[in-house]
This record gives structure tokens, sequence and C-alpha cells, in this order.
């Protein structure tokens, strides 16, 4: 910030005059304590955010929850995996299948119950 604007003291933990200007840092809503490069960390950082992510700085009073490493998600609940493709498709087989099955049993009743009254 230029010389003559403030840091605001409810927002900033650090700030300091740095060549002519105003250096604001460490904003109180993320907890200075928590490393940002530690980020298989999965303990709460005290803000709003949830657990299994850390927040960063997204301008004066503002910040931002993201996901550590191998979390996504809706509040970074979901783990990090591969797609459980082999579940996936044998679901898919087996309903296709059963499908088949029951497609012939109705077939083959209404064939034999043709075949009983005299129609064809």
């Amino acid at each position: 910030l230029p010389m003559g604007i403030d840091c605001d003291k409810e927002v900033w933990a650090d700030y300091a005059a740095l060549g002519g200007n105003m250096l604001c840092s460490d904003p109180l809503y993320c907890n200075a304590s928590l490393l940002i490069d530690d980020l298989s960390s999965n303990a709460s950082n005290n803000s709003a955010c949830p657990p299994n992510s850390h927040c960063i700085s997204d301008g004066p009073g503002l910040h931002q929850c993201v996901c550590n490493s191998g979390y996504h998600g809706y509040k970074c609940i979901q783990k990090t995996g591969l797609f459980p493709y082999a579940a996936f498709f044998s679901g898919c087989i087996a309903s296709g299948i059963a499908i088949v099955m029951i497609d012939f049993v109705i077939r083959l009743f209404i064939r034999k119950r043709r075949l009983h009254s005299g129609i064809q």
C-alpha cells in the first residue's frame, strides 16, 4: 500500500514500511503458524476452513480454503484416488445381463400363452 494508507490492524497481523510503501502480511483470518508448504497436514488451522484444508490470503480481509494434497470435493472430505472402473463396469454388465434375462423370460411366457390359446 502507499505510505499514506495504513494496514487495517483488524485484518493484518504484521505490517511494516518497505521502500516507501506499506507491506501488509499474515492475515488474521489465516493462522500464521500453519505452514502453507506442509500441505499433507490434516490439522485444522483455527479459521473457517474445514479439516484437510488450509487457508490462503485472497486479498485484504479475505481468505480462501484450499484442499490439501490428496483431498478434493465439498469441504475437502473426499480422498483423491482412481475411479473404481472394475466395480463400475461389473455393475453395468450385471445389470445388462439381468435386463436381457428378464426380457427373455417375459417373451417366453407370452409365447407359451399364445400357443396355449391358439394365437400365432
